[in-house]
Parts: structure tokens; sequence; C-alpha cells
């Protein structure tokens, strides 16, 4: 079985890794992964839009070789309705060729400076978390990412988007 990610973030392929191996227990699984565009925001707002991302990236994958499975991971942020304040989440989806299997992981709340940078000066996350002084990293995303950092080591990048893998499988494994 081959299971095609739809990035070269080695921190997204080894989410995949990690929560794809708990779902397809004793079956022999090959990873590949491929820089497919996203077609949305270098740093999607909104679930939509974040959703969006994921699912373009899972079915641009599925074009680029024999997959069993098309994978593709975005993190995006979103207003909470109730307050302005902003949360980072990631959305996982699947494709298999002829749906799409989402799933979506757990949020933390942004530091307001941060959000500050990526909604009003347009900016990505990674050069956001840097600006805003938490980082020199200017690609944090492909190591701890602002949840390493916030949680002070407790929660890395990798930690924080198995949930979301895991919930598009518990999707794909059960045909919803």
């Amino acid at each position: 079985m081959i299971i095609c990610l739809g990035s070269k973030n080695p921190v997204k392929l080894k989410a995949l890794k990690t929560g794809a191996i708990d779902f397809f227990e004793g079956k022999k699984i090959e990873f590949k992964n491929f820089e497919v565009p996203s077609l949305v925001s270098d740093q999607p707002i909104g679930l939509e839009e974040t959703i969006k991302g994921a699912s373009n990236r899972a079915m641009n994958a599925f074009k680029n070789t024999q997959c069993f499975i098309g994978c593709g991971i975005e993190s995006g942020i979103f207003k909470d309705p109730l307050e302005n304040i902003y949360y980072n989440t990631t959305v996982c989806a699947f494709y298999n060729g002829q749906k799409i299997f989402n799933g979506i992981g757990p949020a933390f709340r942004l530091p307001d400076k941060t959000a500050d940078y990526l909604i009003n000066d347009k900016m990505e996350l990674d050069e956001a978390v840097q600006k805003s002084g938490y980082t020199m990293n200017k690609r944090i995303g492909y190591s701890e990412g602002l949840i390493g950092i916030l949680s002070n080591g407790k929660v890395d990048r990798m930690k924080y988007t198995v949930p979301a893998v895991q919930m598009a499988l518990i999707s794909f494994i059960n045909d919803l």
C-alpha cells in the first residue's frame, strides 16, 4: 500500500507515518511525498480555506504515482466566533481517487501579536512567529512549531499533527 503525502515537510511526513501505522497495523505501507500546490493562501485563514488546502494537497499527491491514497495536511488559523482571538489548527485529508476523507486536529490559541501579523500584515505563520520574537528559526513549521515554543517542548508540531491524521483515518476506514 502506497500513501502519498502532498508535502515535503518532514514533520508532516513523520506525523502521517505515526498515525497511519497504528491504523494499518500488519500491512506493508510505503510512504512517498511530493511538493504539490495547495491552491490556497500560504497562510490559510478560516476553517474552509484550511480544509480546501488539505483536500487539494491530497488530490494533487494522489496524481503523482500509483497511490493507494493521497494525503494532504494543512495548518491554518480561525477566529473564535465569540471573542476576538485566533486559534491554529491542522486539517488532514485523504483522497482515494473518488472521495475526500477529512479530519481536524486540536487547536491552540495564538498569541495576539502573532495573530495580528497574520491577519493585518498577511504574514505566513513562520514569519509572524519570528517577528513576534518567539524564535529566530525561519522555518519553525519544519521543526517544533509554535506549539513547541508555547508548550515549552511538551507538545511539538509532529505530536500536534498526529490527531488530525488519526481523525481523517477514522473517516477513511469507516467510509464517512
